[in-house]
């Protein structure tokens, strides 16, 4: 059972040595917390071409909502338990290599197959509608012109 905690407070005053304190509680509530929750699997190609390296993330704008998945060589993605909604879609390359013990810094590749417009959620014009149960998205970057 899934919980969505909210800030339910009781104020108590004590009154004592000329002081106050008050004491706040938060509990969880799950009387309004029936949030519908999807699976969600995602392929992504470029030209395509399976994009093979990076991460695909969604949130939704405003709301702290975020889904992630590592894309594997079939250049597909899957993340449960995603809240339904309206989601801008990114497509990130994988993270820069740390330096090796030797101290040798290993370039990171360049990417082109992700279009640098689609790698933040601030520019990405990609989006999805998650709804209830499974849902399936195919994006092709190679369609994406640059603004």
């Amino acid at each position: 059972m899934s919980c969505q905690c909210k800030r339910n407070v009781l104020c108590i005053s004590f009154w004592g040595v000329g002081f106050s304190s008050v004491l706040l509680l938060y509990g969880c509530s799950t009387a309004d917390s029936q949030e519908q929750l999807a699976s969600v699997k995602v392929s992504v190609s470029s030209g395509g071409k399976p994009v093979k390296t990076g991460t695909v993330q969604m949130t939704i704008p405003g709301e702290g909502v975020y889904s992630a998945a590592v894309l594997d060589q079939a250049g597909q993605g899957e993340m449960e338990d995603v809240k339904t909604g309206e989601y801008t879609v990114f497509v990130t390359p994988p993270p820069i290599p740390a330096p090796h013990a030797t101290g040798m810094i290993v370039k990171q590749k360049p990417h082109p197959e992700i279009p640098t417009q689609v790698r933040s959620e601030k520019t990405s014009p990609l989006k999805a509608k998650v709804t209830s149960g499974k849902n399936e998205f195919h994006f092709e970057l190679a369609e994406i012109k640059s603004p």
